[in-house]
């Protein structure tokens, strides 16, 4: 899930992960659960995770397409299928020390230029969430 402020700012968080740890990362991910007889909307989803990870409530997000990702990490890889949910948050953050050591807001543009300098420190599946919202019309906006 990406989120950006009023300034244009995305919001990145210093990952606790049991595979990718201590690696920067989007706000989080909004995996939909199986509840008996249902699964999860993209929006449930993502009301959970907001407000377990960082405090935020009744935000509305928007899916903006999704993409596969592949990464291995020694013997162990991940692959999965992931939605990009953006919303725009202006308030105040409550981060779930459960969940992550650290967050800062940056532009897109500084972003775009530390994955190339630095692309270790950062999720495999950030850096392909940026790639798609390269081509949607929030990263002209960003930019």
């Amino acid at each position: 899930m990406l989120i950006y402020n009023s300034d244009r700012k995305i919001l990145l968080q210093h990952r606790k992960h049991r595979l990718f740890d201590r690696l920067w990362d989007l706000a989080g991910a909004s995996h939909p659960l199986h509840l008996g007889n249902r699964d999860e909307t993209m929006q449930e989803a993502a009301s959970r995770f907001l407000l377990g990870e960082w405090g935020i409530e009744s935000l509305k997000v928007e899916d903006i397409g999704g993409f596969n990702y592949f990464a291995e990490y020694g013997e162990k890889c991940e692959n999965e299928h992931c939605r990009l949910l953006i919303a725009e948050f202006n308030g105040e953050l409550k981060p779930s020390e459960q969940h992550a050591y650290g967050y800062k807001w940056v532009s897109l543009g500084e972003l775009l230029k530390d994955i190339i300098r630095n692309q270790k420190i950062y999720t495999p599946w950030l850096i392909v969430s940026v790639e798609e919202l390269l081509k949607h019309p929030l990263g002209k906006k960003l930019k």
